[in-house]
This record gives C-alpha cells, sequence and structure tokens, in this order.
C-alpha cells in the first residue's frame, strides 16, 4: 500500500509520467420495445424487458497529474487486450516518455509475460523496459485513482442502454475528449502518513513495554492513540497492570479493578494495550 502511496507523491515530470490503469465489464444491451420520448408534462418511458447484445470490457487509462486519458472498450480482457493497450500507450500516448509509471490492479493479465505472448521477444522487451509497475494490494483497489474516473463514467456516460460497442466508442471517445480539453486533474490526499495513523490492520501491534521504552526515551507519547489521552502512559500503567493482574482489590480502586477486568474478555484478548487503556479512561 505504501508503495502505491508514495507514487502518488511524485512531482509531475512528463519524462516519467504516472499513469493508473483499471478495466471493467459492461453489458451491451437493446431495447426489446421502442421507448417512448418525453413530451411537456410527461416524462420518458422505458420498457423493463430488454435485449442482450453480448458483453466487452472497458480500459481506463488516466494520468492523474497532467488529466489525461484515453478510455476504449474491447471484446475481451484477455492477455492479448492488455498488451495491444500497453503497446497503444507507450507508442501512442507517451512516445517520448523515458518511462512509463503505471498503478494498476494486481490482476492475471497484467504482467510482462502477456507482452511476451502477444510481441515478439525483441518488442516485448522493449515495452517492458520502459514499464515500472506499481500493483495495488489486494483488497486494496480503491487506492486505485483510475477506479474514479470508471465510477464518473459510469454514471454521466454509460447510465443508458448501449446496444453495440461502436456506439459505446463512440460514446467513450466524446467524453475523452471533452474532459481531456478541460484538463480535469485528480487531487489525491490520502498519504502513507494518513495510513499509518488510520489504517491500524495492515501495520503491526506494538507491544506495551516497546511502547513504553520508546515514550521514556523521547519524554513524551509516540503512540498517536495515546496523545489526546489527559495523562501519560507511564502515570497509570502501574494501576491498568495491577487491575489485570491481581486476584482482588480492596479500597477505592475495586469498582475500576472490577470493570477492568470485565473490559478484558470483552475485547475477546485481541485489544492492545492503548485501546484497553482508553476503554478504562473513558469509563
Amino acid at each position: 500500500m505504501e508503495d502505491v502511496l508514495d507514487v502518488y507523491v511524485r512531482p509531475y515530470d512528463p519524462a516519467v509520467p504516472v499513469v493508473c490503469m483499471d478495466e471493467k465489464p459492461y453489458q451491451l444491451l437493446d431495447h426489446a420495445r421502442d421507448p417512448i420520448p418525453a413530451a411537456p408534462g410527461r416524462d420518458p418511458k422505458e420498457d423493463s424487458e430488454y435485449v442482450r447484445g453480448g458483453t466487452c470490457s472497458i480500459f481506463v487509462w488516466v494520468e492523474p497529474l497532467a488529466g489525461h486519458r484515453r478510455i476504449n472498450a474491447r471484446r475481451q480482457r484477455t492477455r492479448l487486450d492488455w498488451a495491444e493497450e500497453v503497446d497503444q500507450l507507450l507508442t501512442c500516448d507517451y512516445p517520448d516518455a523515458e518511462k512509463v509509471v503505471p498503478v494498476m490492479d494486481n490482476l492475471n493479465t497484467h504482467t510482462i509475460g502477456s507482452l511476451y505472448e502477444t510481441f515478439k521477444p525483441a518488442k516485448a522487451r522493449d515495452l517492458a523496459a520502459r514499464l515500472e509497475i506499481h500493483y495495488t494490494p489486494r483488497h486494496g483497489s480503491w487506492l486505485n485513482i483510475a477506479e474514479i474516473e470508471l465510477s464518473a463514467l459510469t454514471r454521466q456516460c454509460l447510465d443508458r442502454r448501449i446496444n453495440d460497442i461502436a456506439v459505446l466508442n463512440t460514446e467513450l471517445a466524446a467524453r475523452q475528449q471533452a474532459t481531456n480539453a478541460q484538463q480535469r486533474q485528480v487531487d489525491w490526499q490520502f498519504t502513507t502518513e494518513d495510513a499509518r495513523i488510520k489504517l491500524r490492520h495492515p501495520y503491526p501491534r506494538i507491544r506495551c513495554d516497546t511502547l513504553l521504552a520508546r515514550e521514556a526515551a523521547v519524554g513524551q507519547p509516540t503512540c498517536p492513540t495515546c496523545t489526546p489521552s489527559p495523562r501519560g502512559l507511564d502515570r497509570d500503567r502501574d494501576a491498568v497492570v495491577a487491575a489485570l493482574t491481581l486476584p482482588y482489590s480492596n479500597g477505592p480502586t475495586e469498582g475500576v479493578n472490577t470493570k477492568t477486568k470485565r473490559i478484558a474478555p470483552q475485547m475477546h484478548g485481541r485489544a492492545g494495550f492503548p485501546l484497553l487503556r482508553h476503554r478504562i479512561l473513558l469509563g
């Protein structure tokens, strides 16, 4: 994940453009009965019955910092189709670029081997040498900026029935020309620092003793989740540890200790020390 995020913070370089790629299936549909157009005081009417016209795959290439897009529909999404799309990207879209940095999902067709299955070895090697591919992680396709373009494309251009792939490509070409003329860029905001704070599951947990040693070395809390607390971790650690380890207790802290012992099994053993501490302090 951080590999993709580091790519997005690179400054714009026309010699090494960052291009995001994605694809989606699309079903070609035709009307079983002619729709009734809108009239004054009457909405358009369309029969719910339709005629299937097959399927196709829409390929989208987006350069976020330049606002350039290329959209094309193909009958299939085989290795040959992906390789031909890459060939057009390098020879037609960016013929003068030293290297192109594609960001894409890790599908079985998105490999260098697809180039060798489609072209002669010399040409495949030349194309592969100009690619610096970065794959989005598993279940992390939301990191692909091309998905934003596909979402807008679906709402603005594909919200009606289209029965022929030639008509579909005509519609896609018109939208591509309009958006490229506007040079509409993508301002990506999510950074690696944000991921380390908001996405805790991809990162390993730090044991309490290790965290305390770091805090003692720097003299202040190092865990982002502990910073808003009114007290430092070293001030209430003894009380929490005692509540978790002592078989019983007396005095005014008995209620807190009982609550702490109840919280621990409620978290099913998955709570790290910072989260358990917050549960106790917030009551």
